[in-house]
C-alpha cells in the first residue's frame, strides 16, 4: 500500500468514526470501559516463581468483545456473560495451568456492580470472591505483586524456550513462511493449500490439546497456543527451582 493509499484509507476511517452511529457506539463502549471477566480459582501461592505467574497473569481474566454488551439491558446482558463463562469453561476443560482448577468467575458490570457466576455459567447470590494476587511475602508480611516487572533476563528466559517449543508443538503456525507463490495465491483466496490429510491430522492435534483449528487459510486467529507453551516453560522453570 502506497503512502497516498494508506493516507485515502485513514480518512476514510475518521469519516466513518463520525457518524452519529460510530459516535453513539463509542459512548456506550465507554460505559463498558472497566468492564472484566475474572477467573477464581482460589489461588494459592506455593512457592511458584512471581516471573511464572506474571507472564501468565493474563490466563486469569476472560477475553471477549466488550461490543457485544453494549445497547443491551443488564439481563441481556448477564445472559451473555453466562454463555461467555460457560464456554470458556468447557474450552479449558476447567483448568487455567498454574493458577489451577476453575472455581468460579467474577463479572465486572459497567455500573460497578460485580456478579459471581459458577462453572455452569448461574448466578451466584451467595458467594463472595476477594480477586487476590499472587503475593510475596517479607517478615511475615505480605507484599501485594501485581505491579511486579520481572526482569529482562526472566523475560528473555521464558520466551526464547517458549518459542523453540511452539515450533516444535505446532509447526503448522508456520507453514506459511515456506510458501511457493502458487501457495500464497491460494491463501489469499481463502484456501489452506497444505495436503487434506496433513491439515486434518494438525486440527485433530489442537482440538486435543484444547484449541481451535486452524482458519480456513491455515492461520491461528489468536495468540493462545504462544500462551500454552509459555505456561509449560514457565511450570518447567518452577519445577527445576522446586528440585533444586
Amino acid at each position: 500500500m502506497t503512502i497516498g493509499q494508506k493516507l485515502a484509507k485513514a480518512k476514510e476511517l475518521a469519516r466513518e468514526a463520525s457518524t452519529p452511529e460510530a459516535i453513539r457506539t463509542s459512548k456506550e463502549l465507554r460505559k463498558f470501559k472497566d468492564s472484566y471477566i475474572f477467573v477464581n480459582t482460589d489461588f494459592k501461592r506455593k512457592g511458584e516463581p512471581i516471573f511464572a505467574l506474571a507472564f501468565c497473569e493474563s490466563q486469569r481474566n476472560v477475553i471477549f468483545n466488550k461490543e457485544d454488551l453494549i445497547f443491551k439491558s443488564d439481563e441481556e446482558v448477564l445472559n451473555l456473560i453466562s454463555d461467555i463463562v460457560k464456554q470458556h469453561f468447557i474450552e479449558t476443560k476447567g483448568n487455567i495451568g498454574i493458577w489451577g482448577d476453575i472455581v468460579s468467575y467474577v463479572y465486572h458490570h459497567r455500573n460497578g456492580e460485580t456478579y459471581v457466576f459458577d462453572k455452569n455459567g448461574l448466578l451466584r447470590d451467595d458467594e463472595k470472591v476477594i480477586e487476590s494476587k499472587a503475593v510475596l511475602s517479607l517478615n511475615g508480611k505480605e507484599i501485594l505483586t501485581d505491579k511486579y516487572t520481572p526482569t529482562q533476563q526472566e523475560k528473555n528466559e521464558v520466551d526464547k524456550k517458549a518459542r523453540k517449543l511452539h515450533t516444535e508443538l505446532f509447526p503448522e503456525e508456520y507453514d506459511e513462511m515456506g510458501d511457493s507463490i502458487q501457495d500464497a495465491k491460494e491463501r489469499e483466496k481463502g484456501k489452506n493449500p497444505m495436503s487434506k490429510k496433513y491439515i486434518k491430522k494438525m486440527d485433530d492435534k489442537r482440538v486435543k490439546l484444547g484449541f481451535n483449528p486452524l482458519s480456513p487459510k491455515g492461520y491461528n486467529v489468536t495468540d493462545d497456543t504462544m500462551g500454552y507453551c509459555k505456561n509449560l516453560v514457565a511450570k518447567e522453570i518452577n519445577d527445576n527451582k522446586n528440585d533444586s
